[in-house]
């Protein structure tokens, strides 16, 4: 919260001059709103922001001044907020749906100040998005929260008013609408599929481009009616800008062409060797107009390359131009202008605007013909440009820096579409950062293109495939590892999951030696031996009699003499289906094998559990289905370790049982993120059987980073994990815990109310029961 003090001295000492210009009627309405105020803080906000109100907005400055005197007599928290966010909001919203918006803040500041303050905070991001009725509908149903009365709704109301829990976050979103903070993780790798190069997805107001490192995109779209179109047009835009780093766009090498180039570089006064595009625009008198005419040619050249390589590009560069086509409108201006924006539009639509004058009709065909003799490389987009910035610079209108007027309004903070590269020194501006709300990181991509981009990175692939909703906020879309995880957890005080809470990392186990597994098997040889004898027994050799076939071994006597019995009666429906086939016994199973690995199992019990792996192994390995083997552990919401021992599509050897030989007992255990990870894993299996078998040795227990903040312990973690369990079973995984806590039966029923489970009271019979209880899961 800004104090007096924060405010910069001239800041205030402009308002107080000012002062004196505003009317008797104008000082009295100031004055009425400030003495309500109860600090110097807030009523230095309200004098500063009086300024911003009565230059912009001035029909609205009395209804302004009276809303925000009756937010503050009811609190002054919420009050300095009203008054610091309220110019911003007058520029989306009229003056009576500012009082609306207004009052409601009110009757929150009645009930809880600091609600009120996250109303004010999280409601003006909401109407770049969303009209003030849906606005005014997400602020209603958080007050609801607050009349149940009581601290915890008091929390649950802060919660829900900051956009931290999973119902507000649904409720505050225009339905259609698609999010770069949902979406970043898929669209970096697809950028990185598309380019070879890594890739940095960065949040950008009003604009799309790329600096060379960064791809910037906007916080939202929402040019159709569906989310998923949306997406698509997010997944254009990235292929675009993505093409950049892999057509070479950044890498212009004139040296590379041939004696044209040699006059280009003679008539510019190139210097031997130029590189770069700066370089080369730099050369120009006016570099904005060979910029611009740059940036035109080869966008072209970027979607012609792309609709070439990737036949599947070509459905969302359709919907790119589709969402042009509708708000496409060619505005007359300067000559030079006029021509450039038409040649932009006739290469992206493939069609002259209708209505432009002859005149910029020719030259805009002396144009396209310098454009229809380039080639594939940037250096012959460079060579067109050259072209074309000699037929435009003794035109009216080529001495300016202009701009070509922009693209539609297609989102959140999304003044236009500027197709053109952003310059090297550009970047997003920080209200645009700022303003970027709150990483579904999920999405389909086109088969076709995934075929041939990620060849031979499937485990790429599977990464894309997994990934789900969340959001980022600006700090966290720059500062959180890439390789983090961020998943809901579920506040049963709150009754709703605080949104993105958890941060899980997956971390590969280094192998070390397997003298451990190399004694353990040796030491359980004879349990070993039955197990895979056992298990064996289960492979898909056998085969099953399948009757009323159409064709087979043998003749079904059932079958014939129900057929013949038809046949008299006049009403066959066998249709010659009396036949018996043998067919072979497929087992289709997929399991993943979750270990505790807090602090509590040190000793023994994690040796214990390290055995009954490398016998499920050994099992696994005779009956062939597919496995994979994590642990878990950490310190904190935000540092949950996922220990990868052995993946799906791993095969089980010495560098395998050296990882298994090398877990440990490390920290605390938040079992609901883990699981919910383990979870993701499962669902890219294509297996029609997903095991998820759970080990701990107690009750999860994690630390508190930050004051204020919700314990996991008791209820609360018990409560999470039963849901992480249930959200499981509705994702088609089929959760079995097992747990070695004596104690167990304290808890144990409502932690996992929803799935089965057993307890393991001697710790030593683990690796004789896990084999067994698995093969009641799955036979």
């Amino acid at each position: 919260m800004r104090k007096l003090t924060d405010l910069k001295p001239e800041i205030l000492g402009e308002a107080i001059s000012e002062l004196s210009r505003f009317s008797d009627e104008q000082r009295n309405a100031l004055l009425h709103a400030a003495m309500a105020l109860a600090n110097r803080s807030a009523a230095s906000q309200l004098l500063v922001s009086s300024l911003d109100v009565l230059r912009n907005h001035p029909d609205a400055f009395y209804v302004w001044c009276d809303v925000g005197r009756k937010v503050a007599s009811a609190s002054a928290v919420a009050a300095e907020e009203y008054f610091r966010r309220s110019p911003e909001v007058l520029n989306e919203v009229r003056k009576e749906e500012l009082e609306s918006w207004a009052r409601l803040g009110a009757r929150i500041a009645e009930k809880s100040a600091e609600a009120a303050a996250e109303y004010f905070r999280s409601s003006c991001k909401l109407l770049r998005t969303l009209p003030p009725s849906d606005v005014i509908r997400w602020g209603n149903e958080g007050y609801g929260i607050l009349e149940d009365g009581g601290l915890a709704s008091e929390k649950a109301a802060i919660e829900y008013f900051a956009l931290g829990t999973r119902k507000s976050f649904e409720r505050s979103r225009a339905e259609p609408t698609a999010l770069l903070e949902e979406n970043a993780r898929v669209l970096k790798l697809y950028g990185e599929a598309i380019s070879g190069k890594d890739v940095d997805i960065q949040p950008s107001g009003e604009s799309f481009g790329t600096d060379g490192r960064s791809i910037y995109l906007p916080v939202s779209l929402n040019a159709y009616g569906e989310r998923e179109k949306n997406f698509k047009l997010y997944r254009a835009l990235t292929a675009r800008l993505a093409g950049r780093f892999a057509y070479g766009s950044f890498d212009l090498d004139l040296g590379k062409v041939g004696l044209e180039a040699r006059e280009l570089a003679v008539r510019r006064k190139l210097p031997p060797g130029t590189r770069g595009t700066e370089a080369f625009f730099r050369t120009y008198p006016n570099p904005l107009l060979a910029k611009k005419i740059f940036d035109i040619l080869d966008d072209a050249r970027i979607e012609r390359i792309l609709r070439r390589e990737y036949a599947g590009i070509g459905d969302d560069m359709d919907l790119f131009k589709n969402a042009l086509v509708a708000v496409r409108k060619f505005e007359v201006t300067k000559p030079a202008q006029a021509i450039l924006q038409a040649l932009q539009e006739s290469l992206l639509f493939g069609a002259m605007p209708e209505g432009i004058p002859p005149r910029i009709e020719e030259e805009v065909k002396r144009c396209l013909l310098a454009c229809n003799a380039a080639g594939d490389r940037v250096e012959d987009t460079a060579l067109a440009t050259d072209r074309i910035y000699r037929i435009l610079e003794g035109i009216p209108g080529s001495e300016f820096e202009f701009e070509v007027p922009n693209l539609p309004n297609w989102g959140q903070g999304f003044a236009g579409l500027n197709l053109g590269m952003k310059g090297s020194a550009w970047r997003p501006s920080r209200e645009g950062i700022e303003s970027m709300g709150t990483a579904r990181l999920g999405g389909k991509r086109p088969t076709a293109i995934l075929r041939k981009l990620l060849m031979g990175a499937a485990r790429r692939v599977q990464t894309v495939k997994s990934l789900r909703p969340g959001s980022l906020e600006p700090t966290e879309l720059r500062k959180e590892r890439e390789d983090a995880f961020r998943y809901d957890e579920w506040d049963c005080d709150m009754g709703d999951y605080r949104r993105r809470w958890c941060s899980v990392r997956e971390v590969k186990v280094r192998p070390g030696s397997a003298r451990f597994a190399e004694r353990a098997l040796r030491e359980h040889s004879a349990l070993v031996a039955g197990v895979r004898r056992e298990f064996q027994m289960f492979k898909p050799e056998r085969l099953r009699k399948e009757k009323r076939q159409s064709d087979g071994e043998e003749v079904d006597i059932d079958a014939a003499i129900e057929s013949l019995l038809e046949a008299k009666v006049g009403n066959p429906t066998m249709e010659g289906r009396v036949y018996t086939r043998r067919n072979k016994v497929q087992r289709d199973v997929s399991a993943a094998f979750l270990v505790d690995m807090s602090g509590s199992t040190a000793g023994w019990v994690m040796d214990t559990e390290k055995r009954a792996l490398l016998i499920m192994c050994e099992a696994l390995e005779a009956i062939g289905d597919g496995y994979a083997i994590y642990g878990f552990s950490g310190a904190t919401r935000d540092h949950i370790e996922f220990h990868i021992i052995k993946e799906f599509d791993e095969e089980y050897g010495q560098t395998v049982k050296g990882r298994i030989g090398r877990m440990a007992s490390l920290s605390q255990n938040r079992d609901g993120a883990a699981i919910r990870h383990a979870t993701l894993k499962l669902e890219q299996s294509e297996s029609k059987t997903k095991l998820l078998v759970v080990i701990s040795d107690g009750r999860p227990l994690d630390m508190v980073p930050r004051p204020g903040e919700p314990l996991y312990q008791g209820n609360y973690s018990v409560q999470d994990t039963r849901m992480a369990l249930k959200e499981a079973k509705a994702k088609g995984v089929r959760p079995f815990c097992i747990t070695v806590d004596k104690k167990a039966a304290d808890y144990i029923s409502t932690m996992y109310a929803e799935v089965n489970y057993a307890i393991i009271d001697d710790v030593s019979k683990l690796p004789e029961k896990m084999p067994a209880i698995y093969r009641r899961l799955t036979t």
